[in-house]
């Protein structure tokens, strides 16, 4: 039992030390084994040499990984229970199975026809055609159709680790802030790939108060109405972000709504009315981001 648990040990401490100061996996699996055949003092005298090569203590290496899979934990954990409380675990797993298990005509049919006003889902596919040199009131918005990436590939989910593994041709991501619940379906089985908010939902009891003179008085003000279901613009489509939006409202230039999603699952929500350039110049790789986004699966979060 005590050589399994110092294997595991050392197996975790390579995990999350980088790959360019240790051993490559095979040869790291071959050489504990072997490591095993000398005897447990071997064994310890082995893993001490080893941090001490890394050039770290124990306590170092031992308050990372318990960093590492607490914070793992709590991340997700605290993600699924949003979901409880907000969404229900069988509108969670009723989302999910519309996405996976219909092909892509009868998924976007669904969405349509699932909400009501379903025939108002906006389809950016119908904005693509738009001739921009014309005289009509689109040349309003010529400044964001000519961003829109059309031919994206989705290139934080070929990326990063965590949306990569298990690649996935429909995935359906679940991005949270602290008041809005994002469900974002990704049909990346052919060509054009696609991208849609299956479900925005508004976390509870998020309502602002606000005291007039009396301050014996409040007034409450009810949050921005959730989005209804329609497909999302790309903008930005790089190995680190990937950043859509809604399409801009009637009579006005860029849109509302902005979604910026990391290579490490972080997530930013923007609901307001900006230019793409705003939003992009906010965007930070090596922030330690609030919020994040995480795959789906039937029962909860990936």
């Amino acid at each position: 039992m005590n050589k399994l648990v110092i294997f595991l040990t050392l197996l975790i401490i390579f995990e999350i030390h980088s790959p360019s100061q240790t051993l490559a996996k095979g040869g790291l699996i071959k050489s504990i084994m072997n490591i095993f055949k000398e005897g447990s003092n071997k064994i310890i005298k082995t893993g001490d040499d080893t941090i001490k090569s890394m050039g770290k203590t124990k306590d170092e290496l031992l308050e990372r990984i318990r960093s590492k899979t607490t914070n793992e934990t709590i991340s997700t954990s605290s993600a699924e229970a949003k979901i409880t409380e907000n969404v229900g675990t069988n509108q969670h797993s009723q989302n999910f199975n519309n996405l996976k298990d219909y092909p892509r005509a009868k998924y976007i049919k669904n969405l349509k026809n699932k909400f009501n006003r379903g025939d108002d889902l906006a389809d950016a596919a119908d904005f693509f055609d738009i001739d921009l040199n014309s005289d009509s009131k689109s040349n309003l918005n010529k400044g964001f159709y000519s961003l829109v990436i059309i031919d994206w590939i989705g290139r934080i989910y070929k990326e990063s680790k965590y949306f990569s593994k298990p690649e996935e041709k429909k995935m359906l991501l679940m991005c949270s802030t602290n008041k809005d619940i994002f469900y974002i379906a990704l049909l990346m089985e052919q060509k054009p790939k696609r991208a849609f908010i299956h479900q925005h939902v508004k976390i509870k009891n998020k309502l602002e108060k606000v005291r007039k003179m009396n301050p014996q008085e409040t007034v409450i003000i009810r949050e921005n109405a959730e989005i209804k279901p329609q497909e999302l613009a790309i903008l930005s489509d790089t190995d680190e972000i990937k950043i859509m939006s809604t399409l801009p409202e009637l009579n006005e230039e860029w849109p509302s709504n902005y979604f910026t999603i990391y290579k490490n699952k972080g997530f930013e929500y923007d609901n307001l009315k900006t230019n793409f350039a705003s939003i992009k110049k906010k965007v930070n790789i090596n922030k330690k981001h609030k919020f994040n986004c995480h795959k789906s699966t039937k029962k909860g979060l990936l």
